[in-house]
């Protein structure tokens, strides 16, 4: 079963976010993990009303610029993870600022401002056209 949430392995937490550049106070490593295997990770810097992507990893992804359908997958189980994480902290977007994951992040709506990819994050959380009826 995959699991999508911060890491408990402080090791992993303290090797990834020692690899990064890190602005903000209490930066936090998203993991991806099913059956024991690391499928892909994601280190979050939250900065004020803004979640800052400090590092985008999916494990076995040869090829950024065309991923495979699992990888897809995985990147969007990180990509709303962060989102969740970013809402529940009441922050209002997603930034990037590394140019190789350009293809993944502008397939789930992130703009280009400034070499910066930006998301508002409720266009990860909009209301699903069936539920819009209020039903």
């Amino acid at each position: 079963m995959l699991c999508v949430k911060p890491t408990n392995d402080e090791k992993l937490k303290s090797e990834i976010l020692s690899k990064n550049e890190i602005f903000g106070a209490k930066p936090d490593v998203l993991t991806a993990v099913e059956s024991g295997r690391l499928l892909g990770y994601v280190a979050v810097d939250p900065i004020d009303r803004e979640l800052r992507l400090a590092n985008f990893n999916i494990t076995d992804c040869d090829s950024l610029d065309n991923p495979s359908r699992d990888n897809l997958e995985i990147a969007e189980y990180l990509l709303r993870a962060a989102g969740n994480y970013a809402y529940n902290r009441l922050m209002l977007t997603l930034s990037c600022e590394i140019p190789e994951y350009k293809p993944i992040l502008k397939r789930f709506g992130f703009e280009e401002i400034n070499n910066k990819f930006q998301l508002d994050i409720k266009v990860l959380f909009k209301k699903c056209e069936n539920c819009a009826s209020g039903h």
